[in-house]
């Protein structure tokens, strides 16, 4: 569980809302080395660790715990839904315009989908 999880949904939220009032879009960013962080996302910063993503790893399993929050780089995350009958449909993809976890800021700790590495590359995610 995020243990910060309620000052990391408060930056988070004042960052996103932030960025939509002033009708801001950002292009890619670097987390990892820091370039290109707008003064919105610099609070998140002491919160954040590198880490390293391979291919075909799992960051959460569908109704698992969210231990952490992501901010890829240049790596890639698949939301893949598994239904009841036993297909499974990818729900959404997660690039570095985005972050893995977003259930989070709204008071959810338990992923909806099964979070998958489909490009490796670094990250940002929260606690240690």
């Amino acid at each position: 569980m995020v243990r910060s999880t309620s000052v990391l949904a408060y930056i988070l939220l004042d960052a996103v809302s932030m960025e939509l009032s002033t009708g801001r879009q950002e292009g890619r960013r670097c987390h990892s080395s820091n370039k290109g962080v707008t003064q919105t996302e610099a609070p998140l910063l002491p919160h954040l660790t590198p880490v390293s993503l391979g291919m075909g790893e799992t960051l959460y399993e569908m109704e698992g715990s969210i231990r952490h929050v992501y901010f890829p780089d240049s790596s890639v995350v698949s939301l893949v839904t598994h239904m009841d009958e036993g297909t499974s449909v990818e729900a959404g993809l997660i690039g570095s315009e985005g972050m893995v976890g977003l259930s989070v800021v709204m008071g959810d700790d338990v992923s909806q989908n099964h979070a998958v590495v489909q490009i490796a590359d670094g990250a940002m995610r929260t606690g240690r």
